[in-house]
């Protein structure tokens, strides 16, 4: 189940030319189940597309969510909040890393 996940994530992740010519990588869709939260999985498909993201060039990777747990978790693997949005049922973050 983790490396379908993992392989769904990269499929998943499109990495555009930035006016630079720096490729930047986006991160569309991540899911760990409840019952395997906790466990590193997170973690570890996090490091792997992050080092996917690497090997095509990619100089940073950016996601977004309305989750205030999933962006707290992203936060400790060092990305950061760029902009929040702010709706009357949630918090938007869209964060990125610099790699």
């Amino acid at each position: 189940q983790q490396q379908q996940q993992q392989q769904q994530q990269e499929q998943h992740q499109r990495a555009e030319e930035s006016s630079s010519g720096a490729k930047h990588g986006s991160i569309h869709h991540l899911a760990v189940t409840r019952r395997c939260r906790g466990l590193g999985l997170g973690s570890k498909l996090m490091h792997a597309l992050e080092v996917y993201a690497q090997e095509q060039g990619c100089a940073s990777l950016s996601l977004v969510t309305a989750c205030s747990a999933a962006a707290t978790f992203y936060s400790r693997l060092k990305y950061r909040a760029v902009r929040q949005i702010h709706t009357p049922t949630c918090t938007v973050f869209f964060m990125t890393k610099d790699l």
